[in-house]
């Protein structure tokens, strides 16, 4: 019985060792922490619009800026929000307001350089004249946001100007 207490101490004591490590080691920042490494590089979210017979033409375009393939994770079927908002403040426009989405978590991964061009018209008809602020927004998990260098890289905003409809 002492020699197997004897060979448990020591199996123990190895163990020990070999899971320990110096508390004074730095963490290199190097290596991710904490799981997939999927936010390395940066993105690049251009967007440009055209007004057109009664139609506000959006066009979104998310770029991987980076050498490695990418995963961006939304946390429904809805991959963006559109906003128009007048000098009031007044909020006269909302993408989501006129669709319904599956609440179901969506991946999208973008090879290096990968370009995905998405693409909305809004008709504007019964949108009074006038200038207006136009946020668009990529609804990417809160998670991919937090790991940018710019928290702000998914988000613009542009002046819209609406005139009267012929």
């Amino acid at each position: 019985m002492k020699t197997w207490n004897v060979l448990v101490g020591i199996s123990l004591a190895f163990t020990l060792a070999a899971c320990g490590g110096q508390a004074d080691e730095e963490e290199n920042q190097d290596i991710p922490a904490g799981g997939d490494s999927t936010m390395s590089g940066e993105w690049l979210f251009t967007v440009d619009q055209q007004l057109a017979d009664d139609m506000l033409y959006v066009e979104m375009y998310i770029e991987n800026d980076s050498e490695e393939a990418q995963t961006l994770t939304f946390p429904s079927q809805q991959l963006y929000e559109i906003t128009l908002v007048n000098a009031q403040e007044e909020e006269v426009f909302r993408y989501s307001n006129e669709h319904m989405f599956a609440q179901s978590v969506t991946e999208k991964t973008y090879e290096p350089g990968e370009t995905q061009d998405l693409r909305e018209e809004i008709p504007t008809e019964n949108i009074p004249a006038g200038s207006y602020m136009m946020t668009v927004e990529l609804l990417v998990d809160d998670s991919v946001v937090e790991s940018l260098s710019d928290p702000g890289t998914f988000t613009k905003l542009i002046e819209v100007e609406i005139s009267e409809s012929e």
